[in-house]
């Protein structure tokens, strides 16, 4: 019988293909028909979230709980993000949708405690706050936010940077392999 940590290849690559084709729908959704763009909508908050639950239970393994709370926490607000996105037609408003952003703060920071992440990883964590940031100020003062050139660019920097924490992490999966004999 396999070990738990016996997984760790297939974790690693699966939480890679999560972030990547997350990522990939995100950037084309919109271009396709209004049921097929909702679906798509759907399966990228399911991919995304699996993908950063996937890395929690790593760095949680690995004795990184803050960095792996962290990432628990950011599937949260992603989670709040698009559950206010399948009320949207029942008028729950902006303050809704940019709550989720509450979870991204602190998540961000959790997660850039991770030691072994360079700085410019952490860099573009601390940026994944900008958007979000300039979201809420938007909604103090105009309720519709879907014009808001803030939320593709608050949800394409988490993206990206979850493509990047993929990628690390396979880098580092492979450097470890190496290292042993």
């Amino acid at each position: 019988m396999k070990a738990p940590h016996d997984e760790e290849k297939l974790l690693i690559w699966l939480q890679l293909f999560c972030f990547i084709l997350s990522f990939l729908i995100g950037t084309t959704f919109e271009y396709f028909s209004e049921p097929v763009s909702e679906t798509l909508l759907k399966i990228n908050a399911a991919l995304y979230i699996t993908g950063i639950i996937l890395l929690a239970v790593k760095l949680a393994r690995e004795g990184w709980d803050i960095a792996a709370a962290g990432f628990t926490i950011l599937a949260i607000g992603w989670g709040a993000f698009f559950a206010s996105l399948d009320f949207s037609d029942q008028n729950v408003g902006a303050h809704i949708f940019v709550s989720g952003f509450y979870f991204i703060l602190p998540s961000t920071l959790l997660i850039a405690t991770y030691k072994p992440f360079p700085w410019w990883i952490k860099a573009l964590l601390i940026w994944c706050n900008v958007p979000f940031f300039m979201l809420l100020q938007t909604v103090k003062t105009v309720e519709d936010i879907s014009r808001s050139s803030w939320v593709p660019l608050g949800f394409a920097s988490l993206h990206i940077t979850s493509v990047i924490f993929g990628i690390f992490f396979l880098m580092q999966y492979r450097k470890a392999k190496k290292g042993k004999p």
